[in-house]
């Protein structure tokens, strides 16, 4: 959420954190400095995390809660954007997914024009990891849905979306989250660590809305389920009028590289919309093997003979 100033809306928030049952919380514009203490912030049942605007300087900052029982750390990046926090939290016993909030100022008063390329430089050095990224961003004339610029969209707009795309990093959010624009956004390493992504409204007098959403980690390896894409439920109709929708000339009109990984963002961003996805659970997934097959392969070179004759009649 973007709060514009937490202080006093305190309440609010462990209301709103009451009735949604949240495990992780991202706030831009907390509005907070050093003046105020973690203990005015704190939420009970959470770890707190925040980032604050240099005292005397009005706006900005961020905070990260994550629910205590995640056993969270405090994870410090080499990126000099001013505003952001992060996370590292341990799942699985062996696996790190990094959470972090950051926000951009639109005003270039504050940290000057040099804050678009911390950004970027920011999303270059966590492309490599699993990541989770909520921020507002504020960069407009940006449409999300097909991944490419409008009329309006200024330089800035443009090398942001290109970082974002040809790192291959995901981003969720495809509605206005302010009157007409999608500042506040949601990035993320894979496609499938995000789901639901759902709009409950405005946080109290804030002129954003907030953003909630699934965060599908495994936990328990045997219990988990892998996601795949249901093309029998595929909606073609809608996915055919998309891509008629499309000015190709406009859309593939740079080089060899640069149109492939723009065609098959586009087609990426598709197969998301127009193709379902299904579970299926780990555990219960049956081998294409038979239990004799399986047995004979088990019993050494010996059996050899009898486990190709075996596979050769399943198959």
């Amino acid at each position: 959420m973007n709060a514009r100033s937490i202080i006093n809306k305190i309440d609010y928030l462990r209301a709103e954190v009451r009735v949604l049952d949240l495990d992780i919380i991202g706030i831009t514009e907390s509005w907070a400095d050093e003046m105020i203490a973690n203990e005015e912030l704190l939420l009970e049942g959470y770890e707190l995390f925040r980032c604050d605007r240099p005292l005397g300087i009005k706006g900005g900052g961020v905070l990260l809660y994550i629910r205590g029982c995640l056993n969270a750390s405090l994870c410090e990046l080499k990126n000099d954007h001013p505003e952001q926090v992060w996370c590292k939290l341990k799942y699985n016993g062996r696996d790190e997914l990094l959470i972090g909030v950051c926000y951009r100022t639109p005003s270039e008063n504050v940290y000057g024009s040099s804050a678009h390329r911390q950004i970027r430089e920011l999303i270059d050095a966590i492309s490599s990891k699993k990541f989770l990224l909520m921020g507002d961003f504020n960069y407009r004339g940006i449409d999300w849905t097909l991944n490419s610029l409008e009329g309006s969209a200024s330089l800035e707009s443009r090398l942001f979306l290109e970082c974002v795309t040809k790192k291959y990093v995901c981003q969720h959010v495809n509605f206005p989250t302010t009157e007409k624009s999608v500042h506040d956004l949601i990035l993320t390493s894979d496609p499938e660590l995000v789901c639901d992504v759902q709009d409950p409204g405005a946080f109290y007098t804030s002129d954003h809305k907030l953003l909630c959403f699934n965060l599908d980690i495994v936990k328990d390896m045997e219990r988990s389920s892998s996601v795949r894409y249901d093309y029998k439920r595929m909606d073609i109709k809608g996915a055919q009028e998309k891509l008629k929708s499309f000015n190709w000339e406009e859309e593939l009109s740079g080089s060899v590289e640069e149109d492939w990984e723009r065609l098959k963002q586009i087609l990426f961003n598709i197969q998301n919309k127009y193709v379902p996805t299904c579970k299926q659970s780990r555990r219960n997934k049956k081998s294409w093997l038979s239990y004799k097959a399986m047995k004979v392969g088990q019993a050494g070179p010996t059996a050899s003979q009898g486990c190709r004759a075996e596979i050769t009649k399943r198959l």
